[in-house]
């Protein structure tokens, strides 16, 4: 990991810890992680470390963590924050 995903990865925990202790779902439903992983993994931006850690070409992000975290985005807008608010 870099310096640039150290400081995304504890922004979206900061975001993620602020919705849970308003009593919000921080996770997303299993329904909406294989909604997103089956978007991420037929992606052009995908990238294949080895079998367990994938990772995207455009914000350099681990997936397992990306797909599962409710405020987390698609950097090419192909799937959003679930709205949590």
């Amino acid at each position: 990991m870099n310096l640039s995903q150290i400081i995304s990865f504890f922004k979206s925990i900061k975001k993620s810890l602020w919705i849970y202790f308003k009593g919000q779902n921080a996770i997303v439903s299993f329904e909406e992680m294989q909604y997103r992983k089956n978007i991420c993994y037929n992606c052009e931006n995908l990238v294949k470390e080895n079998q367990k850690v994938l990772r995207c070409k455009e914000c350099n992000c681990i997936l397992k963590f990306k797909i599962s975290l409710a405020v987390s985005e698609c950097p090419i807008d192909k799937w959003g924050a679930v709205n949590t608010f």
